[in-house]
């Protein structure tokens, strides 16, 4: 007749760490285009925190009895009362954990939206990539050409002599 609570939080019970960030000089960071945004992401800029609900669970951080220690237990206006209480707290943590399993649900669905989203623009700008790696490539291969040409040329007229 004990009552046990134990969290199931997915977290560790670590505290970030104040690291030292590096710094980086500000003339080596590219500069953000002027204009329009090219990429809008679905989750918007704020980061997210899981929901606040789950923080407080109201459950005691330590095990206690739940029944009188008396050995003759009856059933009491009183016991029922308190049942009727204790039954009222879990329900609300229980409908407080399925609120913020919806949340989380909507944002798990929101992230994987936003990963398809990334992977779709990724594909666009390999795309982009290799459409200007080809025009490039042509654009060397011709010069290189041309430049093979005059090499032959000069190499011709030193080879015929004077």
């Amino acid at each position: 007749m004990c009552v046990i609570s134990f969290s199931l939080n997915m977290r560790p019970g670590f505290l970030p760490n104040n690291e030292q960030k590096i710094s980086v000089p500000a003339d080596c960071l590219l500069k953000v285009a002027e204009g329009p945004p090219t990429y809008i992401s679905l989750l918007g800029t704020k980061p997210w925190g899981p929901p606040t609900g789950l923080s407080s669970t109201s459950l005691p951080a330590m095990p206690r009895l739940a029944t009188p220690e008396l050995k003759d237990f009856h059933i009491m206006p009183d016991t029922l009362r308190f049942f009727s209480s204790k039954v009222d707290e879990i329900v609300t943590c229980i409908h407080g954990v399925e609120s913020a399993y919806r949340q989380m649900n909507t944002r798990s669905k929101l992230q994987h939206k936003e990963l398809h989203q990334q992977e779709a623009k990724t594909d666009e700008i390999c795309v982009l990539l290799g459409e200007l790696r080809s025009a490039q490539q042509d654009h060397i291969d011709a010069r290189m050409r041309a430049i093979h040409q005059v090499d032959q040329q000069s190499n011709k007229t030193l080879d015929q002599g004077p």
